[in-house]
């Protein structure tokens, strides 16, 4: 059962010498793998022990395990750009795309790797495509306006954002960031309105 599993990840997490659990977790996977929650659990305690190759290894054999799933891609890429291996986290995403059933959350992934690289343009193209996919939500709008700020190119952030203000539901990301881009071409009172909209979203 998978509640005589936990003791093991815990063992592991709480090891002086994490390497001598191993063994165990190692055993674990390969009986279960096709338990993508348990699986990223292991990576997970691998993780924070700082095995990080082993963490990556076991992360995909969650993505093996469970390809429909986006947060097996997420969880596996994260530790990736934490580590500035971007290629390997771009193909993993990549991978993923035309599997899950909405690509949404790998699309803004796709961009924002695209950004860590500088390649701004590769960045707008994955967040229009989110935006084409999902118009009335705030995250790829907001995205796509920062790869604008990022260049000093605040005219066409403030423009991207005050288009999505008009399909989106009001939303704290967005009125905050569009109260700062408001701010930086001297729209005080735009700014200044966009800013308690956000802090009433999220106060």
């Amino acid at each position: 059962p998978r509640s005589t599993l936990f003791p093991y990840t815990t063992l592991f997490r709480s090891a002086k010498e994490p390497k001598q659990a191993a063994p165990l977790l190692d055993a674990i996977i390969a009986e279960h793998a096709t338990d993508a929650n348990l699986l990223t659990q292991i990576a997970a305690a691998y993780e924070s022990a700082g095995e990080t190759q082993p963490a990556i290894d076991v992360y995909q054999k969650a993505i093996a395990a469970d390809p429909i799933n986006p947060d097996r891609y997420l969880d596996c890429t994260r530790l990736l750009i934490d580590l500035d291996r971007y290629s390997e986290a771009t193909s993993i995403i990549e991978r993923g795309i035309p599997v899950v059933p909405d690509d949404y959350p790998l699309t803004i992934r796709l961009g924002a790797i695209a950004m860590m690289q500088g390649n701004r343009e590769k960045a707008r193209e994955a967040y229009r495509k989110a935006i084409a996919e999902h118009p009335a939500l705030a995250l790829g709008h907001v995205a796509l306006a920062q790869t604008y700020m990022k260049e000093g190119n605040d005219q066409e952030a403030l423009k991207i954002l005050t288009e999505a203000r008009s399909v989106v539901p009001r939303d704290f990301a967005l009125e905050y960031v569009f109260g700062l881009v408001s701010l930086q071409l001297g729209q005080q009172q735009q700014a200044l309105e966009a800013l308690k909209s956000a802090e009433e979203l999220g106060p």
